[in-house]
């Protein structure tokens, strides 16, 4: 994901790929600094534009440890979670 926030960077402050920064929130331009986005506007500029409607998604698992709650308790006191956000 971060690379495509980076590339996406590169088209709108036009400047090089490889002289792109992320760090703080900002995508900088590290031979620029006065070149630098926040990340909400890459995103935003990237969805909404003509050309494309880009998506932006990244997953993440964890798995909490399985230690038993102890007595007669027959489970590990797991718990699930699913958020799932879509904007039309």
């Amino acid at each position: 994901m971060k690379a495509q926030i980076l590339s996406v960077a590169a088209d709108i402050l036009e400047v090089p790929l490889e002289s792109l920064d992320l760090y703080g929130g900002k995508v900088t331009c590290a031979e620029d600094p006065d070149k630098n986005t926040a990340i909400d506007k890459i995103l935003r500029k990237a969805h909404f534009a003509s050309a494309g409607n880009t998506m932006f998604m990244a997953a993440h698992f964890y798995e909490p440890p399985t230690d038993f709650m102890g007595g007669d308790f027959k489970g590990s006191g797991t718990r699930s979670m699913l958020t799932l956000v879509v904007r039309t």
